[in-house]
């Protein structure tokens, strides 16, 4: 530890350095019960099914059988809670620069090691700070530190207009503004007396010409290495509720809780101003500021994260194709389509679509190297993505998108299994075992992709079980795209078949295209229940637990029988008692 990151720990003991919690077991500092950190005897699990790990059957979207009702009685009070969430790298840049109101965000966290990410990179179960993070953490506020005291401009946007007054005064004016800003919540008076007693200090440490400055500049450091910077906390005081034995958060609380959520980064000054003014107290006011929220900018850019993570768009930057057999194939097309899917995302969402939109619309955003794979002319556009209607009969949605159908595929052929597994990983929620150790495709024998599929896989072969029930009908639904997402009537010399018959909702359903396909899960109630389920698995930022189940389900049939919107879905969440509680 160096000695500034020394002083600053002996001068704010009890407010908390970042290496006082590793995020995971130890005890929350200064609380009298010492409430357990995030993600402790939650079910979490690793890998693409890790959502839907540990959850009852009897409900669509859950493990289990499909179609069958819920569990009667009333739904379970204990359910679990994030009483410290470490903030994401995304969610700490985003703070970063709006607590420093900085004009663009820093690149720190890019040289940051990668969150681990279960799911989600909200998922608060997995993120905690290694001495490798807490030195980046603090290289990153030293540094920041300098940089916003001294350029004056940057300085002046954190530091209120001078008033009258000596280098004190100021220096507990700025602590008292900054400090609510950095803590989401107001210091209390133990806290902004050491802040202020380290201000000055700030001469000794760094000599410079102005005492309030020096100040300035070592407080930055100690905000932004403070656990109550780092993490979101749940600490504050917080209300009972006798009828399910939790706890109502603290105005400040919410309000930290919405905005990470919501926006991804701290509340923004209105948001303080409703939280200390009691309007988060009161149902009509959280849903105000939860509606306010999605309309901006930083919401937007939530949104496209979710559905980065949800459609592990992580895989599009290595997409790789034999050119000589997709000659429409050329390098970094995978980011074209990385853009298009996000657009078309957030074109529904804004637009007040819902999963039905995501599923079913026939239109997408296109440049000219994705134009040519959906046998459309060049848009008019030089650069950028331009909005298209594609052929209903052929493209309905994201699972009938290049990108989805292209990652999904080898270099030179489609891959059933794949975007199978995809489908019930991400769409349907299904808790597939692990493959067969002795399945092998270098015996496979037939003409098409789907009959050398069939004899490794299909009924009365090794690889039977699942794949010739499950994932393979529903892999060979895509069958009528190949391995760059083109539209297709034939594989080698015989017509591509995507018929199939799977049990959507406990009851068998039969199709003969990629589109009725899609068609048919969008009706489904497992579907709906699946994205409601990493909707609420996203903002909440924790897996779902069995005692979720009913609220889930509650959300995906809103989705499905009254065609809410993703926005309308995201608002139920985030101004749900369940969001805006606490266990005690």
């Amino acid at each position: 530890m160096s000695s500034l990151s020394l002083l600053l720990c002996v001068g704010l003991a009890g407010t908390a350095c970042v290496g006082a919690i590793n995020g995971h077991d130890d005890e929350a500092p200064g609380t009298p019960d010492g409430p357990r950190a995030a993600g402790k005897g939650q079910s979490g699990s690793g890998g693409a099914a890790g959502v839907a790990a540990g959850s009852p059957a009897g409900v669509p979207g859950m493990p289990g059988q499909p179609g069958m009702p819920a569990p009667a009685g009333p739904p379970p009070v204990a359910t679990p809670t994030t009483r410290l969430a470490r903030l994401s790298h995304a969610q700490w840049t985003a703070a970063v620069k709006d607590l420093l109101r900085l004009p663009a965000r820093p690149a720190f966290s890019d040289r940051f090691r990668g969150d681990p990410i279960n799911t989600f990179d909200t998922i608060a179960e997995t993120l905690s700070v290694d001495e490798a993070l807490r030195g980046d953490y603090r290289d990153a506020a030293e540094q920041l530190a300098e940089q916003v005291t001294t350029d004056p401009a940057a300085l002046a946007r954190i530091v209120p207009p001078v008033a009258a007054g000596d280098v004190a005064a100021r220096s507990r004016d700025f602590v008292d503004r900054f400090g609510v800003r950095a803590y989401r919540r107001p210091l209390t008076k133990v806290e902004a007396d050491r802040f202020v007693t380290l201000m000055g200090r700030g001469p000794a440490v760094f000599g410079g010409k102005d005492a309030f400055t020096d100040g300035v500049r070592v407080a930055v450091q100690a905000f932004l290495q403070s656990v109550h910077f780092l993490y979101r906390t749940e600490l504050g005081p917080a209300t009972a509720m006798a009828a399910t034995g939790r706890q109502a958060l603290g105005p400040y609380d919410r309000a930290a809780r919405i905005a990470l959520a919501v926006t991804g980064t701290i509340p923004d000054d209105a948001l303080l101003v409703a939280a200390g003014t009691a309007e988060l107290t009161t149902s009509d006011g959280v849903r105000r500021q939860v509606e306010r929220l999605l309309g901006t900018p930083a919401a937007g850019e939530v949104i496209d994260s979710f559905h980065r993570q949800w459609l592990r768009m992580i895989t599009y930057e290595g997409i790789e194709k034999d050119a000589k057999l997709f000659p429409e194939y050329s390098a970094g097309i995978g980011a074209d389509m990385e853009s298009e899917t996000l657009k078309f995302a957030r074109d529904v969402v804004d637009g007040g679509g819902g999963f039905n939109e995501l599923l079913l619309s026939p239109t997408t955003f296109v440049n000219k190297r994705l134009a040519v794979l959906y046998g459309m002319p060049a848009p008019a556009a030089a650069t950028g993505l331009t909005k298209v209607n594609l052929d209903p009969t052929k493209r309905a949605g994201l699972l009938t998108q290049a990108g989805f159908l292209a990652s999904n595929a080898s270099i030179r052929e489609v891959d059933s299994i794949h975007r199978g597994v995809f489908v019930h990983h991400q769409f349907l929620c299904t808790e597939l075992p692990p493959p067969a150790a002795n399945v092998s495709f270098a015996g496979a024998t037939g003409t098409t992709n789907r009959q050398k599929v069939t004899s490794v896989t299909g009924d009365g072969t090794c690889g039977a079980g699942c794949h010739s029930s499950v994932i393979n009908p529903v892999g060979f639904a895509f069958e009528q795209y190949d391995a760059l997402g083109k539209f297709r009537t034939s594989d080698k010399t015989l017509p591509a078949d995507a018929s199939g018959k799977y049990a959507f909702d406990g009851i068998d359903k039969t199709w003969t295209t990629g589109i009725e396909f899609v068609k048919l899960m969008a009706s489904s109630q497992t579907a709906h229940n699946c994205f409601s389920r990493f909707l609420f698995s996203y903002l909440h930022g924790r897996t779902p637990e069995p005692a979720d189940v009913l609220t889930v389900a509650g959300l995906g049939q809103k989705s499905l029988e009254s065609k809410v919107s993703v926005k309308a879905l995201l608002t139920e969440i985030a101004t749900s008692d369940q969001f805006l509680t606490r266990l005690p």
